[in-house]
């Protein structure tokens, strides 16, 4: 047989058949591998169980004619399940003293039977011969237990030793699960939803972080509140557990003001900045730039306009569907600065994410001014203001080719279906992700039962 390490827990089950009767077995759950760590395939292999009053030598205290052996089944994973005292059953009498080892031998029908190490077991079997009227416990029907209930550390466990309490159902099925944290201090609480998915946890030391979890967890939705992380994903709700008057990403606003003049190069090929404005959004949504100014024009009777626009980025040519042009076309009456033409732009951008975003009210000088032509603006502002949605269509128009705003044409957009994509993505993303931590969360446990 090939060198099998066992790793297990004992858990007393206090179930009596009669109102005379104590429990009769215990439950034991274990792990087979080998030597290197690797689960046994799966299986039917036989093991023996015997109580002994020392961990070495001694006298055998259970079965007095010898082990008694069960057929278990060992799953994938190597986990299996038995019941001590299902062939022989256990009596009070057995743990009248509480120095009592249980021994334990696989036996895969192939190699020669592996004894392994006798566990010591504490007081949770010795509930058996609990003090009482009558030597027991407690009654089947119609007692109250008072007093604390210890599960103690009864056999060697994974990582570490630690005692647990489950219950289960009539097909044997973990409903519940209370366990010391796998991750070091503090406890485990899970109550199953079906037979491999908590609808119901407690992680008191989250991935060893010191800091609780609580998850709830349904088929299709959950809530998460997660103090190892912060900011939003701290609490994780359903997307419309919150309505929009509760919600923390409201609108916002940031805004920049100059008075003082802007010039314009004139014969100037690109658009150069007139004001600036940078917002902080705290998710996706929707930026709303107005901008706005006093064009002056000065110093010609001839021709004297400027182009003006909202853009991203500084630099560049005109944004024809997004694009206003200010000021004299034709001749003037006089030359001195007594005109002023104000103007106002806007533009929505839809943000998928996130972050600060820069904006800016940028122009240039119209290449058909005048010679000697003075192009100034003043009073010049620019404000940005976030909306976390949109409670209708949000169309705007777009180049139809863009950066060849020449070739004339455009076409309409509207920004929410950006908005659309971005929340399925999101939903997508926090659905992968607890399927992830239910997978990490399962693969804690040793026995499967997280």
């Amino acid at each position: 047989m090939r060198n099998v390490l066992f790793v297990g827990a004992l858990v007393c089950l206090l179930a009596g058949v009669g109102r005379a009767d104590v429990p009769t077995s215990m439950n034991i759950q274990g792990r087979l591998t080998d030597s290197a760590g690797v689960p046994v395939p799966a299986g039917l292999y036989g093991i023996s169980f015997r109580i002994w009053s020392r961990d070495v030598g001694g006298k055998a205290i259970w079965p007095m004619a010898g082990p008694e052996i069960q057929q278990v089944t060992i799953e994938d994973g190597g986990l299996w399940n038995a019941h001590v005292g299902a062939e022989e059953p256990l009596t009070a009498d057995i743990f009248s003293d509480t120095a009592r080892w249980l021994e334990i031998v696989v036996d895969d029908g192939v190699n020669p039977p592996q004894t392994f190490p006798r566990l010591k077991l504490n007081s949770g079997p010795f509930a058996y011969s609990a003090p009482g009227d009558d030597n027991r416990y407690v009654n089947v029907t119609g007692d109250s237990m008072s007093g604390a209930l210890i599960v103690p550390l009864v056999a060697v466990g994974w990582p570490g030793q630690w005692g647990a309490l489950y219950t289960r159902d009539d097909a044997g099925n973990t409903t519940i699960a209370l366990e010391p944290d796998v991750s070091g201090e503090g406890g485990y609480l899970a109550v199953r939803r079906s037979t491999t998915t908590a609808g119901f946890s407690v992680d008191r030391n989250y991935l060893g972080t010191l800091s609780p979890k609580v998850s709830i967890t349904g088929p299709s939705r959950s809530a998460v509140f997660n103090m190892a992380s912060s900011g939003d994903a701290s609490v994780v709700l359903p997307d419309d557990a919150i309505a929009a008057d509760e919600t923390a990403n409201e609108t916002g606003i940031a805004a920049t003001a100059q008075s003082a003049a802007k010039t314009f190069t004139q014969g100037a090929a690109d658009f150069s900045d007139v004001v600036t404005v940078s917002i902080t959004v705290p998710s996706a949504g929707y930026i709303v730039v107005q901008a706005r100014g006093l064009f002056s024009p000065y110093n010609t009777t001839g021709c004297n306009r400027i182009h003006v626009q909202i853009d991203e980025t500084e630099g560049g040519g005109s944004d024809m569907d997004n694009q206003i042009t200010v000021g004299l076309p034709q001749y003037a009456s006089v030359t001195a600065g007594d005109y002023a033409f104000p103007f106002y732009v806007d533009r929505i951008y839809y943000a998928a994410a996130a972050g600060t975003y820069e904006y800016r009210l940028e122009g240039k000088a119209h290449p058909d001014n005048a010679v000697g032509a003075v192009s100034r603006c003043f009073y010049r502002g620019i404000t940005a203001t976030f909306h976390p949605t949109s409670y209708g269509s949000v169309v705007v128009p777009m180049a139809a080719q863009v950066g060849n705003p020449a070739t004339g044409g455009s076409t309409e957009v509207d920004l929410r279906e950006l908005e659309i994509r971005t929340l399925r993505a999101r939903i997508e993303a926090e659905r992968l992700a607890r399927e992830l931590e239910e997978t990490q969360s399962h693969q804690q446990s040793p026995d499967g039962e997280r």
